[in-house]
C-alpha cells in the first residue's frame, strides 16, 4: 500500500518550490533591468523605461534571499548567482570606493559643481533672510568651476529675491561666467574659451548643451554642459504618480485598477517617449564630443536618466568614466520631487583628470540636489 507524505513535507516542498520561482522571477527581472541600457530605445522603446525599475528587482531580490536562506537555502544560491551577474551595474548604482587619491607633487585638485537649478525659483518659496538659498549655496559651495542648467544670467531679481550683494558675491567668485545653448551656464576661477554656445541640438529637439574649454594652469579641459529630455509630466501626471506610489486610494482591487490604469494613460507613455528621445540626441552629442572634445572632457549635467541607462552607456563606449562609479561609495539620489527617487544628474571625465571623491547637497530650493565631484588633475 503506498504510503502518503506528511503534510509537513509536502508543504515545506511547496514553499520551497514557490521561493524558487520568486527568486528567478526577480532575479531576472534585475539583469533585465540592469542591461536593458546597452539597447537602443530606438529598436525597442521600453527598454528606457525598464532601466529605471533596476532599484526595485535589486531591493526586493535582497529581500527574499534573506527570506531564502532560513526557508529555501537553494533558491538562495540562485539568487546570489543572479546579484553575481548583476554586480557590474549593482555597481554602478551603489559603489563601494573607500580610499580617496591624493594630490603628488605639482598636481591641483579641482571642484566642480553641476546642478539644475530651475530657474533658480524655490520650489518650497523659502526665502530666509530675504536672500535666494540656490544663489547663496553657489557662493558658499566652494565649487572651483559650476555648471548649471535651467540657468539664466544672474542679476538682481526682487521676484526671486536674488539681491546686489549675491550678484556682486558670484562675480567676485567667478570672474568667468558664460551662458550656452539656451539655459546653460558656467561659472569659473579659471579662464574659460566658449567653444559653442549658440545652439540647441539633437533628434529631439530639446537637448540644451554649452560646451566651454577651461584652461586651468595650462590644461585644457572641455566642459560638455548636458541637459537631455525630460520626461516631460504635467502637474496632473505627477499627482497621478505620487497618489500610485503612496498607495493612495488602493484600498480595493478596483481601486488599484484604475490607478494602473491612469498611470499607463498620463505617464508610462511619456516616459518611454522621453528615453526615446535622449536617445536621439545621443549621436549629436558624440558628434560634438569628437569634434571639440580632445583628450580631457568632462561631460556634466542633468541626464534625466540612471547611470546604467543608453545615453550613459553611449558615453562609456566613447572613452568616458563615470565619476560616481569610481569616488563614490553607497547609493544616492539627485532628483527630490513626485517620489521619483533617482540619481539622474552626472559627471564623467576623460584624459588627466582623476577622481577623488563626490558629495551631494541637501538644499531642496530646486528639483534637483547639487551634485559635486572633487578632481586631481595629473601630470602629463
Amino acid at each position: 500500500m503506498k504510503q502518503t507524505k506528511p503534510t509537513a513535507i509536502r508543504f515545506r516542498r511547496f514553499i520551497t518550490v514557490l521561493m524558487m520561482v520568486i527568486t528567478v522571477v526577480l532575479g531576472l527581472g534585475l539583469l533585465v533591468s540592469g542591461y536593458a541600457g546597452y539597447v537602443d530605445p530606438a529598436d525597442c522603446r521600453y527598454a528606457g523605461f525598464v532601466v529605471l525599475s533596476f532599484s526595485i528587482w535589486l531591493y526586493a531580490l535582497i529581500a527574499v534571499i534573506i527570506i531564502d536562506a532560513f526557508v529555501a537555502r537553494h533558491a538562495a544560491i540562485s539568487g546570489a548567482v543572479f546579484l553575481i551577474a548583476a554586480l557590474p551595474v549593482i555597481l554602478d548604482y551603489s559603489p563601494l570606493n573607500i580610499s580617496e587619491p591624493k594630490p603628488g607633487e605639482g598636481e591641483r585638485e579641482i571642484k566642480l559643481l553641476t546642478y539644475n537649478v530651475l530657474g533658480f525659483y524655490d520650489q518650497n518659496k523659502e526665502y530666509h533672510g530675504d536672500i535666494n538659498r540656490t544663489v547663496s549655496y553657489i557662493i558658499n559651495s566652494g565649487a572651483d568651476v559650476v555648471c548649471l542648467q535651467e540657468a539664466f544670467p544672474i542679476v538682481r531679481n526682487v521676484s526671486l529675491h536674488i539681491i546686489d550683494a549675491q550678484v556682486d558675491s558670484i562675480h567676485s567668485i567667478y570672474p568667468y561666467i558664460y551662458l550656452g545653448g539656451w539655459e546653460q551656464m558656467i561659472l569659473s576661477k579659471f579662464p574659460v574659451e566658449p567653444v559653442r554656445t549658440d545652439f540647441r541640438c539633437g533628434g529631439s529637439g530639446e537637448f540644451d548643451l554649452g560646451v566651454f574649454r577651461l584652461n586651468i594652469d595650462g590644461c585644457k579641459i572641455t566642459v560638455f554642459n548636458v541637459h537631455l529630455k525630460s520626461m516631460d509630466l504635467t502637474l496632473a501626471d505627477r499627482e497621478v504618480y505620487e497618489d500610485f506610489s503612496r498607495f493612495k486610494n488602493n484600498d480595493n482591487i478596483k481601486e488599484i485598477k484604475n490607478n494602473i490604469k491612469e498611470v499607463k494613460q498620463q505617464v508610462l507613455g511619456k516616459v518611454v517617449a522621453a528615453g526615446v528621445a535622449r536617445a536621439a540626441d545621443m549621436p549629436s552629442l558624440l558628434k560634438y564630443i569628437e569634434h571639440y572634445g580632445g583628450p580631457n572632457a568632462i561631460v556634466c549635467g542633468d541626464f534625466n536618466d540612471v547611470a546604467w541607462s543608453y545615453s550613459i552607456r553611449r558615453l562609456e563606449s566613447a572613452g568616458f568614466r563615470q565619476v560616481y562609479r569610481h569616488a563614490a561609495f553607497g547609493p544616492m539620489i539627485t532628483y527630490n520631487s513626485n517620489n521619483l527617487f533617482f540619481r539622474i544628474d552626472h559627471i564623467l571625465y576623460r584624459g588627466r583628470l582623476e577622481p577623488v571623491s563626490v558629495s551631494r547637497g541637501r538644499l531642496k530650493t530646486s528639483d534637483h540636489y547639487p551634485f559635486e565631484a572633487t578632481f586631481i588633475i595629473k601630470k602629463q
